[in-house]
């Protein structure tokens, strides 16, 4: 589950500083795509790998590589182009909408997620049907298994796992993965491949998960003592298997993004650590082919969005991208040809951006629609071919979908 959209707000709407253990934003000239310029910190380190254990000692932090850190590129904000006024095809009318987060192909449709409800429509964002959950749950994550969408659910008392198919049908009754409350400020992420998914949630001072097939498997813990009063994790499907990340305070005042392989979760790579709050958001498959990104909502002294591009074993692998022109981010996508980013700007509009396979600017950032205000609001994004499916929050309270092409036209 994500970090409280709430709080990210907040986060944003703050005037912040310089500080905080990362280089201050928009150091060095970065007037556009292709032109930015890299700063370093000596206080923003990145470790190798927690060989010995995921547990509260943090052994890895000994071998941190503490001299200079990693690169940071500032990618140069730029003006926020408008979409047409009838670019987009409405999912649901406003106020009151979803805000959705999460888009994928499913069968030959598509569905988008909130953290409460889910929503099925066509490829091109018609014949969209009535939002739909699991009963009496709490919060939800949902994710494609090709044929079927897998949402996984927490309520007061259980976490569950349901399946539907693409025109909203329960094809698997909701099954019971742990039948009492997990422990502590809940968090929750899910990743599948075809008819199978991986179930992370929080439970206590570790994280458990689980991949459900046919059936449910066993139970594994991780990441003991890795975190404090609140973590966020991320999970996505490999060939065979799954890579989880998660971010989290160990009560010591330093954030660390963290990394595992399921099926080898002893083995937790410290990819990258600062003194300000972050939250991760997304780990998808790096657009280079070779390793994963990992999409970082950073929070004071300073609001950021990052984009940390990590080798298989999660060790960052070249310069830390920020988006200057985004207060955070809602989602990334990835396919050979680049990334694309959906976040809130600092004036409050749903915006996207498309970016090179390094991360760097492709295109400019467009506006989907205009300020949310006081609206939390929500935005997805996913490869679709040559385009990129997007679902975003709309001024008026409702939510659209348009497919963009790299230049961010429709």
């Amino acid at each position: 589950m994500r970090r409280s959209a709430v709080t990210l707000l907040a986060a944003g709407l703050v005037a912040c500083s310089s500080g905080g253990g990362v280089p201050p934003i928009g150091d060095g000239k970065d007037s556009g795509p292709g032109s930015d310029a890299a700063t370093k910190d000596a206080a923003a380190d990145v470790a190798t790998s927690d060989a010995a254990s995921d547990g509260g000692s943090d052994a890895s932090d000994a071998n941190a590589s503490d001299a200079g850190g990693p690169t940071f590129v500032d990618v140069a904000d730029t003006t926020c182009q408008g979409l047409a006024s009838d670019a987009g095809a409405v999912l649901v009318a406003g106020p009151g909408a979803p805000r959705f987060t999460t888009t994928a192909a499913v069968s030959s449709r598509r569905f988008a997620a909130s953290e409460d409800q889910v929503l099925t429509f066509d490829t091109d964002g018609a014949n969209a049907g009535a939002p739909f959950a699991p009963p009496a749950i709490d919060a939800i994550v949902a994710a494609s298994e090709g044929s079927a969408i897998a949402v996984a659910s927490l309520n007061s008392g259980a976490v569950g796992f349901t399946r539907y198919d693409a025109s909203g049908a329960v094809t698997l009754a909701t099954q019971t993965l742990q039948a009492s409350t997990p422990a502590g400020d809940p968090a929750l992420a899910i990743a599948s491949r075809s008819g199978a998914s991986l179930v992370v949630w929080r439970q206590g001072t570790n994280l458990r998960g689980l991949e459900y097939t046919t059936s449910a498997g066993a139970t594994v813990d991780f990441g003991a003592s890795t975190f404090g009063s609140s973590v966020d994790v991320s999970a996505a499907p490999t060939s065979n298997g799954y890579v989880v990340a998660w971010t989290g305070d160990p009560g010591d005042g330093t954030y660390r993004l963290r990394f595992t392989t399921w099926g080898a979760t002893s083995n937790v790579t410290v990819s990258y650590k600062q003194t300000a709050p972050m939250h991760v958001v997304r780990i998808v498959p790096a657009a280079s082919g070779s390793g994963w990104a990992a999409l970082v909502n950073s929070e004071f002294p300073q609001a950021a969005v990052l984009l940390v591009p990590l080798d298989a074993s999660g060790n960052v692998s070249g310069s830390i991208r920020r988006y200057l022109g985004a207060t955070y981010a809602w989602d990334v996508a990835s396919s050979n040809a680049g990334y694309a980013l959906v976040a809130r700007r600092a004036t409050n509009e749903p915006e996207w951006r498309s970016l090179t396979t390094s991360g760097d600017g492709q295109s400019s950032w467009v506006c989907l629609d205009g300020s949310l205000g006081n609206q939390i609001g929500g935005s997805a994004v996913d490869s679709d071919g040559t385009l990129w499916a997007t679902v975003y929050s709309t001024q008026n309270g409702g939510a659209s979908f348009v497919r963009l092409d790299s230049t961010g036209t429709p």
